[in-house]
């Protein structure tokens, strides 16, 4: 969950009709929503040329993650943190971990989420996987 740090309001800056025991207010953000770029990673043959060169690295058990970054665009605020992240995935025998590394702050407007690919156990045989 992304929070704009221009989210929670202070009473002097909100209408004079409130009452003191509404002092801090959530503000909806108002515009676009965030977005992430690339919105999806196809790091199979079909995702090449523009996922190159991940795509034509195979990834093996014991060996280096393979890293991706991702761009979040956030449009409702200057300054914005990620409260919390977590990866759900669908492959029910759990042969890739994947891990993200998200920013400390987003400024100005955007920031990088490290995504990390690593085959969690030893499988006999060459995989496609969805998640």
């Amino acid at each position: 969950e992304i929070v704009p740090s221009e989210t929670f309001r202070s009473l002097s800056d909100t209408s004079s009709a409130m009452t003191h025991e509404q002092g801090h207010v959530y503000r909806k953000p108002e515009g676009p929503p965030v977005a992430l770029f690339p919105s999806f990673l196809d790091l199979s043959e079909a995702g090449c040329p523009y996922m190159w060169p991940f795509c034509s690295q195979a990834l093996y058990y014991g060996g280096v993650p393979l890293t991706v970054n991702v761009t979040i665009m956030n449009p409702t605020g200057l300054k914005s943190r990620i409260l919390w992240t977590r990866w759900i995935s669908n492959d029910p025998n759990e042969v890739v971990d994947v891990s993200l590394t998200p920013p400390a702050r987003f400024w100005p407007w955007s920031c990088g989420l490290g995504v990390h690919f690593r085959v969690a156990k030893e499988v006999e045989r060459e995989m496609v996987l969805y998640g």
